[in-house]
């Protein structure tokens, strides 16, 4: 890999990942930065070293390997994806997004030698705690040290 360094951020479309993407777009060690969205309605930031790529998470899901990514390399992931009990009732549904599509970047990162992955997740993600949602913190925090990031 080359000394220029390119961020990919996942749910780059919430509060989270949009102040993180202008971040990035404003730190001089950054080349360039994807934006990994669900449609195109979710750009809204604009700025010269930002791409936007669509990505549907249950075909990187479904088939890894034949996953196109919106660059061949890259630095450095980001990942704020999320969601809510209320905006996603649905248990697996909720578990794929919280889970699964974290893990999959991580995966999809180091296809492409990425190097860090930072992970937007909760404090208090022990897994002991009865809440569903801390666990789901604790099992993605898991699968993504599996990943073997630095």
């Amino acid at each position: 890999m080359t000394n220029r360094k390119i961020a990919w951020v996942a749910g780059a479309s919430g509060l989270i990942g949009r102040s993180l993407v202008q971040q990035l777009c404003e730190d001089k060690q950054y080349e360039e930065v994807y934006a990994f969205v669900r449609s195109q309605n979710s750009s809204d930031y604009q700025h010269q070293k930002l791409s936007y790529f669509i990505c549907d998470w249950n075909k990187l899901l479904q088939n890894p390997s034949s996953f196109e990514a919106p660059s061949r390399e890259v630095s450095d992931l980001f990942c704020a994806l999320g969601s809510t009990k209320k905006k996603t009732p649905n248990a697996m549904e909720y578990v794929r997004i919280d889970v699964e599509y974290p893990e999959a970047f991580a995966k999809l990162g180091k296809q492409h030698d990425a190097g860090f992955y930072g992970l937007v997740s909760a404090n208090g993600a022990d897994g002991k705690m009865p809440s569903t949602y801390l666990s789901m913190k604790k099992d993605v925090e898991h699968r993504i040290k599996h990943c073997d990031y630095a």
